[in-house]
C-alpha cells in the first residue's frame, strides 16, 4: 500500500514539474511571435543586407562570428577567406568602440562544417570564454566535420554546454576531423572556445 502511494506521489510530482517546465518554455516563446520581424538570433551582414541566422542562412554558405564585430556571411568559404585576408586577426583588431584581445578571441577560428570532409555550409567562430549556442546562429545539430583553430574547444549536445560532451581529446587546438565520431553527426548544439 505504501509503495502504491509513493509511486502515485512521484507521478504527480513528475507531471507537475513537467507542466512547470513546459509553461516556462511556452511563456518564453510567446513573447516572440513566429511572424515577428524582430531578430531571434545573431544578425549578420550578407551582401549589404542583414539576415537573422537563427531564422536561416538563405543564400549564405559561410559565416564569421565573433563577439566584438558584426557577423559577416558570404556565398562561399573562399569569399569569406578573401574578406578575412583583408582584415587584421580578430584577436588583434582595434576599433573606437572596443578592443578584442586574446582573452576574448582566438587568433584563428574554430570552423564547423555541415558536410563531411569539410564541405557544405561553414561557421567560423572566434569568441572564447563562454558557451556559444548554435541555435542562435542557425547551426545547431548541423556539424559533420570541423577544424579547431588556436583555441581548444568543447562541443556539447545541448545549449549552454548541457548534455553529453564530444571527447575533449579530439577538440584540442589545431586538430581537424573530416567526420564526427559515431553518434555525433549533426548533434552539436553549443561550443566553448578555451
Amino acid at each position: 500500500m505504501f509503495k502504491r502511494r509513493l509511486t502515485a506521489l512521484m507521478v504527480v510530482v513528475a507531471i507537475g514539474w513537467l507542466a512547470l517546465a513546459a509553461g516556462a518554455t511556452g511563456a518564453a516563446r510567446a513573447e516572440q511571435p513566429a511572424d515577428s520581424t524582430e531578430p531571434v538570433g545573431e544578425v549578420a551582414v550578407f551582401e549589404g543586407s542583414t539576415i537573422d541566422l537563427a531564422r536561416g542562412w538563405g543564400d549564405a554558405h559561410a559565416c564569421a562570428i565573433w563577439e566584438d564585430r558584426v557577423a559577416e556571411c558570404f556565398r562561399t568559404e573562399a569569399e569569406l577567406e578573401a574578406w578575412l585576408a583583408g582584415l587584421m586577426s580578430p584577436a588583434q583588431e582595434t576599433s573606437e568602440k572596443s578592443v578584442t584581445t586574446a582573452a576574448t578571441a582566438c587568433s584563428s577560428a574554430l570552423r564547423l562544417y555541415d558536410g563531411v570532409g569539410y564541405s557544405g555550409d561553414v561557421l567560423y567562430l572566434w569568441s572564447r570564454g563562454s558557451w556559444i549556442d548554435l541555435w542562435d546562429v542557425g547551426f545547431a545539430n548541423r556539424t559533420s566535420s570541423y577544424k579547431i583553430g588556436a583555441c581548444s574547444s568543447y562541443f556539447a549536445d545541448y545549449p549552454g554546454g548541457g548534455g553529453d560532451w564530444y571527447p575533449t581529446s579530439l577538440t584540442s587546438a589545431y586538430l581537424w576531423s573530416s567526420s564526427m565520431l559515431s553518434g555525433w553527426d549533426n548533434r552539436v548544439s553549443s561550443v566553448y572556445l578555451r
